[in-house]
């Protein structure tokens, strides 16, 4: 079991970017299939404190942004916002790796090609292709060893996007083999995958080291497997007892506000947290330390959208207040972050639309329901793409190899290899040639688009029409 979380533990240590000054940001976050709480459950590795803290902080996380990678043309920087806060800043001109830890103001020069510890041939003559956070995405898979006792190889998943340049980091030296941009890793029922994407501008200086950081010929070991005090923000503490293994609730003063007796703490918002126990049932806590609701939840997350915290309990999630009273009448297998007024909920192997009150908008349906705006939703329907009506859950347009929404009521973003896209209207009618790399969404009505063999970035608006500054 150790070696399938060491696919992703350096992953939810890490945040990627690239930089000039246009870059792709992503947002990765992790998640766990039941399939493997189940085998965690009845591993002997649950009576280790430090399994059991790890695997406490990968549930708290799950849904949570746990890196992000700005990506550009020939730099990127990981930076981490898991436990510690550094980051990694690569340069592919210069053939350099720095390695920072912000908290110490110094770094440290690492090998450009590092040792690939997972080093089984990429397989990339899959044919199964996906749409990760907006993009396209091919699959690329490898084998590793097994942990001993298993007969069979551990598969891993690689879904790679060729529109975003690669990005490389930590354990992760396999991804020289992949060409594009990873979006998600998983394995074994463990998931690390991009949930957000956009293009955005950055300084000149975002890819610098700061002036007054010292360099060091070693972080310390930065890359095991350490625990030590988190700062949660709003001048509160959580520190680490060594003996049990466990948080207790500390100012930044060092007044001890509780004995050790988390698992984890995530960070304060206005006035209270989220923390996990040994059972690995989450609670939510105040600045006191003292509970607001009882340790029964299998998860719980602050949604900042609806002002309100997302919730699992017996496998069902839904909403709640911060004393944990439910504000809303129905329960769902899952539902994704709300896009505007709208999110993508699954029940019974079926997917909906549901509402900001938890009520469903689109009825169930065995129609596999893969992305919304406040207009539309995209489904997967044997491998159609079709985008239907949410007002009237009536078919809009379809025949494209693939469909976007685009957060613009009759404006779709299509493709008919991956490769070219475009934009069309509701009755199919071009309103940008599918000439384009990529057009990332519609923000207060202009989106950034580049078209293929060009190196010029423009800004459009929904007619389609380049907007000079």
């Amino acid at each position: 079991m150790k070696k399938f979380f060491t696919l992703l533990v350096f992953v939810t240590f890490f945040q990627v970017s690239f930089a000039q000054q246009d870059v792709f940001k992503i947002d990765y976050t992790v998640s766990i299939d039941e399939s493997l709480k189940a085998q965690i459950a009845g591993s002997d590795s649950v009576e280790n404190s430090m399994d059991g803290l790890f695997f406490d902080i990968m549930e708290e996380l799950k849904n949570q942004t746990v890196m992000q990678a700005w990506v550009g043309k020939d730099q990127y920087k990981i930076q981490s916002s898991f436990l510690d806060t550094w980051m990694q800043i690569t340069d592919n001109k210069t053939h350099t790796v720095v390695r920072v830890d912000s908290a110490n103001a110094r770094f440290t020069k690492l090998d450009f090609e590092s040792t690939n510890f997972f080093a089984g041939p990429i397989n990339l003559e899959n044919k199964e292709t996906a749409i990760i956070a907006g993009f396209p995405c091919k699959l690329a898979t490898m084998e590793i060893e097994s942990d001993e006792g298993d007969t069979e190889p551990a598969i891993v998943e690689i879904w790679y996007t060729e529109k975003i340049p690669q990005i490389i980091w930590g354990e992760y030296q396999y991804l020289r083999d992949v060409p594009g941009a990873a979006l998600k890793i998983s394995t074994s029922g463990a998931s690390f995958f991009a949930i957000d994407i956009k293009k955005i501008k950055t300084p000149n200086n975002f890819f610098q080291i700061p002036d007054n950081y010292t360099e060091v010929d070693d972080l310390e070991n930065l890359e095991s497997e350490t625990f030590e005090d988190v700062g949660l923000g709003e001048d509160l503490v959580a520190y680490f007892d060594s003996t049990s293994y466990q948080y207790g609730l500390s100012t930044t003063e060092g007044t001890v506000l509780t004995e050790p007796k988390f698992s984890s703490i995530g960070p304060f918002n206005n006035g209270y947290a989220i923390a996990s126990n040994e059972a690995s049932l989450s609670a939510i806590i105040d600045n006191k330390g003292n509970n607001k609701t009882d340790f029964i939840y299998e998860y719980i997350y602050f949604d900042p959208e609806l002002n309100a915290y997302q919730y699992s309990i017996d496998g069902k999630m839904s909403m709640m207040d911060v004393n944990g009273t439910a504000i809303w009448k129905n329960h769902y297998d899952y539902f994704s972050p709300f896009t505007q007024n709208f999110s993508v909920a699954n029940f019974d192997s079926k997917s909906g639309i549901i509402d900001r009150k938890g009520d469903i908008i689109v009825p169930f349906t065995d129609r596999s329901i893969l992305v919304n705006d406040n207009y539309y939703y995209i489904t997967d329907e044997e491998g159609t793409y079709k985008a239907y009506d949410i007002k009237n859950n009536k078919l809009i347009i379809s025949g494209y190899a693939y469909l976007f929404v685009t957060n613009v009521e009759n404006l779709f973003k299509v493709s008919e290899d991956g490769e070219n896209f475009g934009l069309v209207n509701t009755k199919g009618e071009i309103i940008l040639p599918m000439e384009y790399g990529y057009i990332t969404d519609f923000q207060n009505g202009t989106a950034s688009a580049m078209k293929n063999n060009s190196d010029e970035e423009i800004i459009i608006n929904s007619k389609g029409e380049k907007i000079t500054n």
